[in-house]
This record gives C-alpha cells, sequence and structure tokens, in this order.
C-alpha cells in the first residue's frame, strides 16, 4: 500500500518499530534516572516520531530529516516528562 508522498506503509511501520527498539534500548542504557512510565512514554513518542519524520513532504533526503525531527520530538518529550 503506497501512501500519499510515495511512500510505503509497511515501511513507514518499520520504520515505527525500529525508531521504538532504538529509543528504548538508549533509554534503558541511560540509567535509573528513567523510570518505567516514562520509558515506555518515551519508547512510543520515539517511535512514532521518527516513522512520522519519514512522512514529511519535503524534498529533503530521510537520512537528515529522521534525527533531526524525531531528536526534537524526543527533547520536547524530556521537557515535558521533566527528565
Amino acid at each position: 500500500v503506497r501512501l500519499a508522498s510515495g511512500k510505503s506503509l509497511i515501511g513507514t511501520l518499520a520504520g515505527v518499530v525500529t525508531c521504538s527498539i532504538v529509543t528504548f534500548i538508549f533509554m534503558k542504557a541511560a540509567g535509573p534516572s528513567v523510570t518505567d512510565g516514562s520509558l515506555l512514554a518515551l519508547t512510543v513518542v520515539g517511535g512514532l516520531a521518527g516513522g512520522m519524520a519519514e512522512l514529511v513532504p519535503l524534498d529533503i533526503d530521510d537520512n537528515f530529516t529522521i534525527p533531526v525531527i524525531s531528536g526534537f520530538v524526543l527533547w520536547l518529550s524530556f521537557i515535558i516528562l521533566g527528565l
């Protein structure tokens, strides 16, 4: 299934899963400062941010947009969660 941006749905879902796994591993290694509730929230937000960043309709390489957008969204999440 192709989305309006020309991206595939399965590719976007794979991006969400991969970004979730990477966020979980990174935050788990961050140490005891991250509670289980915060870890779950950041894992979901990180996954969705990375997957949705792929769908941005700009003519910019995904290798740039995904880390920049997902990093910004996670930074905002840290502020909101008080981490």
